[in-house]
């Protein structure tokens, strides 16, 4: 397994990636299938230059991405987080979460969040085993989706 940082070159890859993922769970992101199909290359590259992307191979072939991200507030969030069916249970996703604390480590950040749908089971259980856990705060997902994402959080 490969892990690298993507460049605006690589801008396709995660367009693979991110629409494979919104194909695949629905549900599990903020942003639709139908909306990202629409990005053009320029909005690709910039949605790459806009955050720290991580991708993971196995082989050849890209299965898996994670973001990193200052919030608001600053505070580096882990962000669309996505590993092929085929590899899930692999521990492609455990890399990946530990690539991007890594990255929130050398930028000095001294906590790192997320939001996560509520009942997404798989997802929990793997950022909980990183260490990550529960604020408190929800927030509702964006209409016209119907859900409910909790934030969750690692000291590092």
């Amino acid at each position: 397994m490969v892990v690298e940082r993507l460049t605006g070159d690589r801008w396709a890859d995660l367009r693979a990636l991110r629409l494979a993922a919104l194909a695949d769970a629905p549900d599990a992101f903020w942003a639709t299938l139908a909306e990202e199909t629409d990005f053009d290359e320029s909005r690709w590259r910039a949605f790459v230059a806009g955050v720290a992307w991580f991708v993971i191979r196995r082989d050849a072939r890209v299965v898996g991405a994670a973001g990193g991200v200052r919030d608001a507030d600053g505070e580096p969030e882990l962000i669309g987080m996505w590993v092929a069916p085929e590899v899930r249970g692999c521990g492609y996703g455990a890399r990946l979460v530990s690539v991007v604390c890594d990255w929130a480590r050398g930028i000095g950040a001294s906590t790192i969040g997320l939001w996560i749908v509520q009942g997404n089971r798989p997802a929990r259980r793997l950022y909980e085993r990183a260490g990550f856990r529960p604020t408190g705060e929800r927030a509702a997902l964006p209409s016209p989706r119907v859900g409910v994402e909790e934030r969750m959080r690692l000291t590092l």
